[in-house]
């Protein structure tokens, strides 16, 4: 009876004392750009491919936009303009709309009104690190942070 009893208690011991069984890894369902913030930080241009226009841009900042995810508002540098608007996003689709500019006049040179009518066409983004790209039906407008 005795070793009976210290067979059982060995036997507890011994399977308190066990690692738990390995739980699997879960698996996103979505790809993860579609869950990453356009929140984090201001998004800088750096180029811009729309209705046959390919522009590298030589100053990125003179061109941003920063995103308020919680009230679906957007501000943004547009030249030696700033803008405001809304946005809606889900998933990877995203639209603007209401947007409203300073007028100053940016210079000849400038594209401002090219990148306003770029955002008026954003159909869809894509996020990959710190790489915002916003897809037109006609090209695309690439910004970094």
């Amino acid at each position: 009876m005795k070793n009976v009893l210290i067979g059982i208690l060995g036997t507890l011991l011994l399977t308190a004392c066990a690692s738990p069984a390995a739980q699997p890894a879960e698996i996103p369902l979505t790809p993860e750009s579609t869950d990453a913030s356009l929140a984090d930080g201001t998004w800088s241009l750096t180029a811009l491919t729309a209705a046959g226009l390919d522009e590298p841009l030589d100053t990125p900042t003179g061109y941003s936009l920063r995103f308020d995810e919680e009230t679906g508002r957007f501000e943004g540098q547009i030249d030696c303009n700033t803008c405001a608007g809304a946005f809606e996003r889900e998933g990877t689709q995203i639209s603007f709309s209401e947007i409203v500019c300073s007028r100053a006049f940016c210079g000849a040179d400038s594209i401002d009104q090219q990148i306003l009518d770029a955002l008026n066409r954003v159909e869809e983004l894509s996020l990959d690190g710190d790489t915002l790209t916003l897809l037109l039906t006609d090209g695309t407008l690439v910004f970094t942070r």
